[in-house]
Parts: C-alpha cells; sequence; structure tokens
C-alpha cells in the first residue's frame, strides 16, 4: 500500500509540475512581448532546451546520488522550480539589458548571456525532478510518460484560458502557487523529519512566493510607446484587459491632451476630437476617440493620406480590416459611407470600445451602418461572398517598431504576395485596395509594399502594374493605392486636387512627369518617384543594388519588415552613433547574437562537463564509433526542434496568432512524440531498431514533403471555423509527423544501453546542445531561405541520420 501511495504521489507531482513548467515556457512568451518585444519567444525557446540539455547532462554524471537520495532531492527539485520561477524573473527584470544599444556596448552581451542563464534556471529544476522521477521509479516508466505528457498538455491549454482573466504577472504567481502545491503532493509518502521539515520549508516557501509575487510589477522597456506616454505629465492609465491576444492598455492625460492623426496635413485647421489612449502590449498605439456631436469635428480625418480614396469614386461600401480604437471607421463615417464592414481580431478591444468606454465613444462598433466581424482579415475574406469598393488597411504597424527596426523577426501574414492576391481578389470592379505606412527614411517599407504589390499583379498575368497604381506621401505617412482596373483621367485630377490642397507629394501616378513630385515635404532627391519609377518598368538592378531589402514577402517567408543586407551592414555601422542603429535591423543581429550565446553555453554547460566528468570506466563497445554517436544525435537534435520551429510558424497562419500557434504545437508534439517514442521500443521488437528507424525516416519524409504541397489548402478549407475546431485540426496534422519524430531518439538510446552505456551522457548532451542551438538557427534560416527549405533541410538531417545509426560494426 505505501509503495502504491507512492507512485500515484509521483504521477501526481509529475502532472503538476509538467503542466507549470509548459505554462511557464508560454507565459514566458507574453511577459518577453510586454516588456520587450515579440521576437524574444526565441529566446525562451532556446531557454527551455538549455535547461534540459544542462539537467540531462547533470542527472547522467550524478545519476547514482541522486537516486539514493531519491526522497529528498525529488520534492527538492520542484520546490526550486517553484521558487527560482518568480524569482529568477524578478531578477531578470533587474539587468539592465538593452537590445537597442547591443552593437556599441559590449555589456549588452554579456546582460544577455545573464539574462540567458538566469531564465534557464527554473527548467533546469523542473527537468531535473522529471528525469529523477523516470529513474527512481523505472518500473512505472510508462505511468510517469503519460503523466508528464498529460501534464504538459493541460498546462498549454489552461495557460490559454488563464491569460483571458489574469494578468500575466498574476499567472506567474499562480504557477509558483501550484508548483508548491506539487511539492506537497511529493512529500507525502515521505517518513519521518524529512516529510515535516519539507512541510515547513514549503509554508516558508509559500509566503515568500505569495508576498513577491503581489508586489512584482512589470518592468517595461522604455522604448515602448506605454513607457513613453506615461513619462508625460498627467498621463494615468484608466483601464488594462488581458488576453492572450495582447494586453490593452488606455491612458489618459488631461493635462497634455492625446493628438493622434498620424501623417495630418500642416493644412488642416480642425482640431482633432478628445482621444485616449489604447497600447497592446505596451506598444502599438491607437486612439479611442470621443463620438463628436457634429460630424465637422471629425474633418481632419479628411487630412490624412488614408483620405484619398473617398475623394477618387463614389465609395458605397468599404472593409477597414484593423479597426482598433476606431479611427479608420470614424473616418469612414466622415465621409458618409453607407456600408461600413470593421474587422477587429481581439474581441476585448471591441468590449472596450463599445462597453467600458461606450459613452465616450458612441458606442462606436455598435452605429447602425457598422457591421462588426472579430475575425482576422484573410479568414474574412476568404469565407467573403460579397466584394468590396474599397478595402482599407491603415497603420496596422506602430510607429516606434516600424522606425526602430525591431519589426525584422517579427512575422506577418497581412503583407505577403498571397494576402495582396486574397485582397485584390474581393475587390469589385473599379474598386481600391488601400495600404498605409509608416514612412521611414531612407524608405523601406512604402518601396517593398510596392515591390509586393508589382510581383503579385505580375503573377496574377497582369503586366500594366504601372497604370493600376498611385502612391502619395506627407511628411510622415504614405498611402499605395491598387485599382482593379485603370485609374481614370478624371481619378487622376482628383487625385492631384486631393494632395495639392493638403500639401501632399504625389510619388506615382500614371503620367506622372518629374516636375510635380517632391513640392510639399521635401526630401534631398525625389526618391520615392525614382524608386517607384524603377520598380514599375521592371528594373531588377535596382532591387539588387538597393541598400535595404526590398523583395516582397511570402506565407512561406513572412518577415515583411525585414529589410537587412550585409553588404549595406558596414556602412550603417559607421553611422550607428549618427542614428543609424534603426537602419540595422537590431532585431535580426540580436536573433545572430541569441544563436552565438546558445551555442557558447551550451557547449560550456553540457559538452565540458561530460569530457571533464564522464565516467571513464563505463561500459564500450570498441565495434561502435563514436564519431556515429556525435553525428546521430546532434543531426535529430537539430532536425527536431527546426521542424517544430518551423511548424509553429506556419500555423499561425491557420491559428491567427503566434500564442495560440506555439500552444497548440507545442502541445501537439510533445504528446505525440511521446506516443512514439512510447511504442518505439515495442515496434523495434517486431522491425529490428535499424528497420524501425529507416520506416519512422521515409515517414517523415513523405509526411513532411506533402504537407509542404498540401498545407495552404487545407488552411483555405477550413478557415471558416471556430478557433477550437481549427486547433483541433491543427493536432490531427501534427499528430502523424510528431510520432514518426518522437522514435529516432530513443532507438538509438537503447541501443547505447545494450551495447556503449558510456555513452549514454554523450547522446543527451550532444542531442541537448543541438536542440538549444536549433531554436535560434531556425529562424535565422527561415528569414533567407523560407519555412519550407527549413523543413526541407530537417527532413534530410533525419536521412543523414539513418546513415550514422550508432550500431556495433561487424568485421
Amino acid at each position: 500500500m505505501a509503495i502504491r501511495y507512492k507512485y500515484l504521489s509521483v504521477y501526481g507531482s509529475v502532472f503538476l509540475l509538467s503542466a507549470c513548467a509548459l505554462a511557464y515556457e508560454i507565459l514566458l512568451m507574453r511577459l518577453f512581448s510586454i516588456i520587450h518585444w515579440h521576437h524574444f519567444a526565441y529566446l525562451v525557446i532556446g531557454l527551455a532546451l538549455l535547461g534540459y540539455g544542462v539537467s540531462g547532462t547533470l542527472v547522467s554524471l550524478l545519476q547514482r546520488l541522486l537516486v539514493k537520495q531519491f526522497n529528498l532531492f525529488y520534492p527538492l527539485s520542484i520546490l526550486l522550480f517553484a521558487g527560482s520561477s518568480l524569482l529568477c524573473f524578478k531578477l531578470a527584470q533587474q539587468i539592465p539589458f538593452n537590445a537597442e544599444v547591443i552593437l556599441w556596448d559590449p555589456q549588452q552581451i554579456w546582460y544577455l548571456v545573464a539574462l540567458f542563464l538566469l531564465l534557464a534556471i527554473p527548467f533546469f529544476f523542473a527537468a531535473t525532478a522529471i528525469c529523477l522521477a523516470f529513474m527512481g521509479l523505472q518500473q512505472s516508466t510508462a505511468q510517469i510518460y503519460a503523466a508528464d505528457l498529460v501534464g504538459a498538455g493541460a498546462g498549454s491549454v489552461l495557460i490559454i484560458v488563464l491569460l483571458f482573466w489574469l494578468f500575466a504577472q498574476q499567472i506567474l504567481l499562480l504557477i509558483s502557487i501550484v508548483a508548491l502545491l506539487a511539492v506537497v503532493i511529493a512529500l507525502l509518502p515521505v517518513q519521518g523529519a524529512l516529510r515535516y521539515t519539507g512541510f515547513g520549508i514549503v509554508l516558508l516557501a509559500g509566503a515568500w512566493v505569495f508576498n513577491a509575487g503581489l508586489s512584482l510589477e512589470l518592468k517595461m522597456s522604455p522604448y515602448k510607446a506605454l513607457s513613453q506616454a506615461l513619462q508625460v505629465t498627467g498621463a494615468k492609465v484608466v483601464e488594462q484587459r488581458s488576453s492572450p491576444l495582447g494586453l490593452l492598455t488606455v491612458v489618459e492625460n488631461d493635462s497634455v491632451p492625446f493628438r493622434y492623426a498620424p501623417g495630418l496635413s500642416l493644412n488642416a485647421v480642425q482640431k482633432t476630437v478628445p482621444q485616449l489612449a489604447l497600447f497592446t502590449d505596451a506598444d502599438g498605439m491607437t486612439v479611442i476617440s470621443k463620438f463628436p456631436s457634429r460630424r465637422q469635428q471629425l474633418s481632419y480625418l479628411d487630412f490624412m493620406t488614408s483620405a484619398l480614396p473617398y475623394h477618387l469614386s463614389d465609395i458605397k461600401s468599404v472593409l477597414i480590416a484593423a479597426g482598433g480604437g476606431g479611427s479608420d471607421v470614424l473616418q469612414a463615417l466622415y465621409h458618409d459611407i453607407p456600408a461600413i464592414d470593421v474587422l477587429e481580431l481581439n474581441p476585448q478591444l471591441i468590449e472596450l470600445v463599445d462597453e467600458n468606454f461606450g459613452l465616450y465613444s458612441g458606442s462606436l462598433y455598435s452605429q447602425k451602418n457598422i457591421a462588426t466581424h472579430v475575425e482576422d482579415v484573410r479568414d474574412f475574406l476568404q469565407g467573403a461572398k460579397q466584394k468590396f469598393q474599397l478595402i482599407q488597411m491603415t497603420l496596422i504597424d506602430s510607429a516606434s517598431v516600424s522606425s526602430s527596426g525591431l519589426h525584422a523577426l517579427n512575422e506577418s501574414y497581412l503583407y505577403t504576395t498571397q494576402a495582396l492576391q486574397l485582397y485584390l481578389d474581393r475587390l469589385q470592379p473599379g474598386g481600391y485596395l488601400s495600404l498605409t505606412r509608416w514612412i521611414s527614411l531612407p524608405p523601406r517599407d512604402t518601396l517593398k509594399l510596392l515591390n509586393s504589390a508589382v510581383q503579385t499583379l505580375r503573377a496574377d498575368g497582369i503586366e500594366d502594374a504601372a497604370r493600376r497604381m498611385v502612391l502619395i506621401r506627407s511628411w510622415q505617412t504614405s498611402t499605395l493605392l491598387i485599382k482593379n482596373g485603370f485609374f481614370q483621367g478624371d481619378e487622376i485630377e482628383h487625385l492631384l486636387q486631393f494632395a495639392r490642397q493638403r500639401s501632399f507629394d504625389v510619388a506615382w501616378f500614371p503620367g506622372i512627369e518629374r516636375e510635380q513630385v517632391n513640392r510639399y515635404n521635401r526630401l534631398a532627391s525625389p526618391i520615392f518617384f525614382t524608386a517607384a519609377q524603377q520598380i514599375l518598368s521592371g528594373n531588377s538592378d535596382f532591387i539588387n543594388n538597393y541598400k535595404f531589402d526590398l523583395m516582397p514577402a511570402t506565407d512561406d517567408r513572412p518577415f515583411f519588415h525585414f529589410y537587412f543586407k550585409w553588404q549595406t551592414f558596414r556602412e550603417l555601422f559607421k553611422l550607428r552613433e549618427q542614428g543609424g542603429m534603426p537602419l540595422m535591423e537590431w532585431g535580426y543581429l540580436i536573433l545572430i547574437a541569441t544563436l552565438l550565446v546558445s551555442v557558447l553555453v551550451s557547449v560550456l554547460l553540457i559538452l565540458i562537463p561530460l569530457w571533464v566528468f564522464n565516467n571513464r570506466g563505463a561500459r564500450f563497445d570498441p565495434g561502435l564509433r563514436q564519431r556515429d554517436v556525435v553525428l546521430y544525435f546532434f543531426s535529430i537534435g537539430l532536425a527536431f526542434l527546426m521542424i517544430e520551429i518551423a511548424f509553429m510558424q506556419k500555423f499561425i497562419l491557420f491559428l491567427r496568432h503566434p500564442i495560440y500557434s506555439i500552444a497548440v504545437t507545442l502541445t501537439a508534439f510533445l504528446v505525440f512524440a511521446g506516443s512514439g517514442s512510447h511504442v518505439s521500443q515495442e515496434l523495434a521488437r517486431h522491425f529490428g531498431k535499424q528497420r524501425l528507424l529507416e520506416i519512422s525516416c521515409l515517414g517523415l519524409l513523405f509526411i513532411g514533403l506533402l504537407y509542404l504541397f498540401m498545407l495552404g489548402s487545407v488552411f483555405e478549407t477550413f478557415s471558416d471555423q471556430s478557433l477550437l475546431v481549427r486547433g483541433m485540426i491543427s493536432m490531427v496534422l501534427i499528430a502523424p509527423l510528431a510520432f514518426f519524430m518522437g522514435m529516432p531518439f530513443p532507438l538509438a538510446l537503447s541501443n547505447l544501453a545494450e551495447h556503449a552505456e558510456g555513452y549514454i551522457p554523450w547522446a543527451w548532451g550532444i542531442n541537448g546542445c543541438a536542440s538549444v542551438i536549433s531554436a535560434s538557427l531556425a529562424t535565422l534560416l527561415a528569414i533567407h531561405f523560407g519555412f519550407n527549405s527549413v523543413i526541407l533541410l530537417a527532413l534530410l538531417l533525419y536521412l543523414f541520420a539513418v546513415w550514422f545509426f550508432p550500431r556495433v560494426k561487424t568485421a
């Protein structure tokens, strides 16, 4: 009975610990999105893998001691996870890491290393506890494995639910408390003084965790828009909402009122209506405007470049791709558009505008001629039967992000060639696609968007793109119009009148002359006109020789904001102290720094300890080559994470937000790879290890290649389903791939256990080292070559591993 009690205790504590560990991993991604930016998600994955890799090395080297004192070290490891998950994050916020100055402050590299190591500590303790559970109860491996996988799956689902109800820092406290409950469960079968001492320590730890958690405040980057807004006298936060889609913060300032009208013409005389600032994840500012008593009070919205299409034709229907705080909706209302469809992915944002601030905003989204849809623009248009006279996409990115170079790693499926094709297909004959962007100098965003539109039209067999586009700019924004047809003479007249009255510069229209450009917001040269002329004429040399990458983004390579070119780096580096830093796309450079740090710390903390302390008396079979062990486990370590990262990104297109994609794909890969691992030994007895490895890798190759060709069609077919249904479909799609991916590692490991157990620590260490490196490497490769290339490389690595399967060579 006592033995059974112990086993149940381990199953329960492993379940809770695994749930907490995966929830913590996903939560760190959300926390980094708030205090830094989204692209640090790849750092978090590397942190988790580093912690697990170092743990595998330590447990392998100290196995006898740890197993002998199982009743001490098992609950202690869980206790240390509970405390460090909160403590390490608090300490990490004190590290003065500032990615913006990393190129001229070498100390920032060491801060990055410190951040990397510090946040890997909780994962190290979680992995150590789970490893000890496997070693301490070897006869119940299947049950512990099931508890581990089910717990991880539960954690990934619960974290999404909790993010709708609690703020991220509150969930961090909850994770520590649940982990302490796991310690209590682990201590229940322990006898004597150790048990009661453990309970006492848990109570003390609980008191500290509760106090530290309640006092935890997020320390946001001073370069984020919210941090800057709160520095202004009189600014105060009046409302906050949390969800997996983002932290929404509403700021009021009666002393220095917000006046948000991007690119507003200097000729405008009407003041902006009173406004409340609205931030998503402490950035991406938009505003909730006070609904006016008279329509004329909104006339300032007609002095923005985004108002252009309303002056070229009698617009009857408009689709606004991202409603946000409602500025685009108010602009459409000002122009008396009878049918306005508004898309907004975050239902909490609509609730804020319509309910919490309904009296202030006039319940904007509930106006009689406005149809509001809680959908992504691509989902909506793929399922929509109607076509629109105008599709309006205005400043979906924030100004600070657009100009800072940190969006380089931010995948965006809004501006890919496939997305543009969809938008154009949903226009009525003579309809317009309006794309308004922030202006960056030297020009990048606007020119890349123009080139993307040209390439999209040409891919559809339309060679006369120059007759279908107009481009204007103010001092801050640009608007590109693409017409489903040719621009006519009366439209050009209206365009010139609109620009002249507002002192906007025309950069392109059919028949434009050089004398008509660069008149009001003068630049040293008419670069927008010159670039548009070259792009529309199909001059590939201009694109190739331009100092920034203007190649279109695609669904396979969805990094629209990536403009970095290595041949320009030296020139920009010399200008780093004269304002050149944002031009270097430092988000991309941070990824490279993270990759280098990953290599450094994984070698130092995983491979070197193995080399120094590995048991030299362990059994080795002279017929088994060490080279095979190294190449095999390094290859499958790289390949597994490459496929996981690539599919994590691909499923963003289907699930519409990174946090949903991460939660679903992580769960699916964990559960089904674990299932494949679990049945591999039984199948190996039937097929043989070598044969089963060949079957699994060929299965991977077949499924992987099949998905490269059919996944996009599957996404389109089920795009109109609910998020829950799409999540289930995603898991079904990942299941066979992950199942086969779960076999190569245990097959080779069991072979080592039979013939060369001394290589087992090396296998764990090399695999862990490769996994840590792969998290950053996969993203870096995807930026340059696309996610399909990453998947193909991973499939080739699995085939390469078959050749080097560590088996005993016979003479």
